[in-house]
């Protein structure tokens, strides 16, 4: 008895589910199964949407079946095995299409082909199909043969009962895809091997019954059914499951295409797209970068003031025209206000409650909250910890045995990066490059990673599917990870509320600007973590990545490398041998080289923008005619096709550092310019990660120059199908310490005063300063302060030393001059 239930259970939601296409109660046996379908469905099958008669037909169908099934297999229920289940599913199948057909014919509809089937009197019926007749008279002969337990001749029949099986699946499937948009109003459904025309709606009249979830739960019960059944019943049911997964298949196909005619049939140029994948084919066959694919829809028609393009399944619309960008990301936010969501907060809510992924009150609640923390007098207080992390790779470097000086750059400028968010976010101070395996730049690597073919598919299904994402509970940051890091914001704001402690760091602002806030204004710790997480998703591997580039860049052109160390040189000795933010902060041809990188290769290819409220484009050409955006609607501009448009710069491919020396604020200012974004929901870190770039260039290029290396691949190449920029095989360059041109002491004594002004020594974690003011010349070391002073014609020095650093003091004679 144990091992029949599943069948019995399986084969009832299968009939259920064949006719009514409502998920029924699961119960535990054959017996509680009618009991579930009259209390789940007390005011029938169709609740309140259809009528008296129908609902009635469709009740008597459900429990009438249940009821002959109960009282047949009774008689079954001795014999066991496989002929036992052949039996029964036989039975089950003869007995409750017989009870079908009568009961349905009985009430003047037959869902079966769509046709009326009436009866003018007795058991005549007049206008049924001629296969109606058959089909009816071949499960009434089943049934007798049945009730006689002679199944001889059974096998000879299953043909017909299974056709009129497949029917009603294909009229029920097809009906549910009507309510959703997936087909037209007619399907073309096999009767007996002949196709015929279903008007199926003037029967079944489910638009107000299903709503798009019910549907989607109704197919995957009547697929787990189906597949149930099919286990025990492979050779029984062949033939029908087959062709139930053609018509689902051709009715998915319809619902991923249903977008494809959008612009075609507005007039706006686009690319024609593929099932499925859109114009994003290219990109997920890893045949192309995401750069390469938005600068060739950009260049598609270059009067158009916009093109058309799929995101998969989802249309976009691509602004190519400056004056379209400055009105949908700065005149008309109220319209565009929006990011269209990466992922699903319910199902990731450390990543879904990052700035970034909020949109709407949320986003300006929190955006207030934040935009006081990023100010430059902000940032300019932890400044000194991103230095002393800088001051540690660069001596790292700087030490590198030669055997190692050819080394990949990414793997080494994520740890500074890792450290850098450590401290100055979560109040930990690491060292990456001695300490690799530690937790932080473990849980790091792991989280931000989007390269990989697992993490991109979850991404994938979180933006273009978001239920599925939902139900089948993806996330993009594990949950021990997001714990990780809620657990060290909680415990680091409970300890310095605790007692009292403080530190220049992100942490310590939330705290502060909370203090400032109303009640239910202020940031909760969850809001916390997830801003503070946002530094890292944010900056551990973009910062990285483009920092890997301008070092790329400066190894090719060793003009620009020059002359970069050149400015640092001086602004060093300008400021005794230290680096501070504001001296950093007048470095123009700094500014230049990383304004240059970031136009040639920008962090994001392109940013979004979701519509909220119907907007109307113009004419995308001459001659045509308006679009409008429809709330719901996405917006992409495309930042690294517009910055290498031949339009706005000379040149545009050429690597040209002059182009923001000479001229920086009119190219950002100019609209073509937009590395981090435009408007309001332009990125907030901005001053961050650029101050983070800034200060690690100062500290490596004063103690180190940069070179090609065998295994470096020129020009520079990416990863093909990923978002971000990966290096194709990395970024490998060679290191090189920086050769100062004052030798040892001794050299010093003899020859010093020859050099030029402004010269380096290196040993180990010194560097020894020479400058001229008049005839009094000066050594320094910077970690020590030492001030050694030789005055012209004195062979004895005065010395200023702190207590403890005799050895930093370099005794000289000095001749007159």
């Amino acid at each position: 008895m144990e091992r029949t239930q599943p069948l019995q259970r399986h084969s009832c939601v299968f009939i259920s589910t064949l006719l009514a296409l409502l998920p029924p109660k699961e119960t535990p046996n054959h017996r509680g199964i009618q009991q579930g379908y009259r209390q789940s469905h007390r005011g029938g099958v169709c609740g309140n949407s259809r009528s008296g008669t129908e609902c009635e037909t469709l009740n008597r169908i459900q429990c009438s079946s249940s009821d002959l099934f109960e009282e047949k297999s009774r008689k079954l229920r001795r014999s066991g095995g496989y002929m036992y289940r052949k039996k029964l599913f036989k039975m089950l199948i003869s007995t409750t299409y017989s009870k079908i057909i009568e009961i349905v014919c009985s009430a003047g509809v037959i869902p079966l082909n769509g046709l009326p089937c009436r009866r003018s009197s007795g058991t005549e019926r007049s206008t049924a199909p001629k296969s109606v007749h058959i089909a009816l008279s071949e499960a009434e002969d089943v049934h007798r043969l049945h009730m006689r337990k002679d199944l001889r001749d059974v096998d000879l029949l299953d043909r017909n009962l299974w056709l009129l099986a497949l029917d009603a699946l294909a009229s029920a499937l097809t009906s549910t895809f009507i309510v959703t948009g997936g087909l037209p109003k007619t399907m073309r459904v096999f009767d007996n091997g002949v196709c015929h025309t279903s008007h199926l709606i003037s029967y079944f009249p489910c638009s107000t019954l299903y709503s798009q979830p019910a549907v989607r739960v109704s197919i995957v019960t009547l697929l787990q059914s189906l597949t149930a059944v099919l286990r025990g019943h492979a050779k029984m049911v062949y033939l029908p499951i087959a062709l139930s997964l053609v018509a689902v298949l051709v009715a998915l196909y319809h619902f991923i295409t249903r977008n494809h005619n959008l612009f075609k049939k507005h007039g706006i140029v686009h690319v024609p797209p593929t099932p499925l994948f859109g114009n994003m084919g290219s990109l997920a066959r890893r045949q192309i970068t995401m750069m390469d694919l938005l600068t060739k829809t950009y260049q598609l028609d270059s009067k158009a003031k916009y093109i058309g393009f799929y995101e998969f399944l989802t249309p976009v619309i691509v602004l190519r025209d400056l004056d379209l960008i400055k009105a949908v990301t700065m005149k008309n936010v109220e319209q565009f206000p929006d990011h269209r969501p990466l992922v699903n907060k319910k199902v990731d809510p450390m990543l879904g409650g990052m700035l970034f992924m909020l949109n709407g009150d949320q986003w300006k609640h929190h955006r207030n909250m934040l935009s006081p923390t990023f100010t430059s007098s902000k940032i300019k207080t932890m400044f000194k910890l991103m230095s002393e992390c800088a001051s540690r790779f660069s001596e790292h470097l700087s030490n590198l045995p030669e055997e190692q000086r050819e080394t990949e750059m990414k793997g080494l400028l994520t740890k500074y990066t890792n450290d850098v968010i450590a401290s100055c976010v979560y109040n930990v101070s690491i060292d990456s490059v001695k300490e690799p395996n530690n937790v932080f730049y473990m849980y790091g690597r792991i989280s931000t990673s989007l390269a990989t073919f697992k993490r991109t598919l979850i991404i994938l299904v979180h933006r273009n599917v978001p239920w599925l994402a939902e139900l089948l509970q993806l996330k993009v940051v594990d949950s021990h990870i997001a714990k990780f890091f809620y657990d060290q914001v909680a415990e680091t704001v409970e300890t310095r509320q605790r007692t009292g402690a403080r530190r220049s760091d992100i942490l310590q602002l939330f705290m502060d600007n909370n203090k400032k806030r109303e009640p239910g204004q202020k940031m909760t710790a969850q809001d916390m973590a997830n801003h503070a997480f946002s530094f890292f998703f944010g900056g551990f591997d973009t910062v990285s990545s483009q920092t890997c580039i301008i070092a790329h860049l400066l190894a090719e052109n060793l003009d620009v490398q020059e002359r970069l160390q050149q400015e640092i040189d001086e602004t060093l000795e300008n400021n005794n041998g230290e680096l501070t933010y504001d001296a950093m902060h007048e470095m123009k041809y700094l500014d230049a080289v990383i304004n240059e990188t970031l136009r040639l290769y920008p962090i994001a290819a392109f940013i979004d923008r979701m519509c909220v409220k119907d907007f109307e484009l113009p004419p995308a050409r001459p001659g045509d005619k308006p679009f409008t955006v429809k709330a719901g609607m996405n917006i992409w501009i495309p930042v690294s096709a517009i910055h290498q448009d031949p339009k706005y710069y000379e040149n545009p491919l050429k690597f040209d550092p002059d182009r923001f020396y000479e001229n920086n604020k009119a190219i950002t200012n100019s609209g073509a310019y937009m590395p981090f974004g435009l408007g309001p929901r332009m990125c907030i870190g901005n001053r961050f990660a650029l101050t983070e770039m800034k200060v690690l260039l100062c500290h490596v290029l004063a103690k180190c120059s940069i070179k090609l290396a065998p295994r470096t691949i020129t020009p520079l190449q990416f990863e093909k199908g990923v978002f971000n920029l990966i290096g194709r095989n990395g970024f490998w360059l060679a290191i090189e310490p920086r050769k100062s041109q004052l030798g040892d002491a001794e050299r010093a004594s003899s020859s010093v005063w020859s050099l030029p002004v402004y010269t380096y020594l290196y040993t180990g974690t010194r560097s020894f300063r020479q400058y001229s003011q008049g005839r009094i010349h000066i050594f320094a070391t910077g970690r020590s302060r030492s001030r050694i002073y030789y005055r012209t014609g004195i062979r004895t020095a005065h010395t200023m030393l702190r207590a403890g650093h005799a050895g930093d003091a370099l005794v000289s004679n000095a001749d007159d001059n």
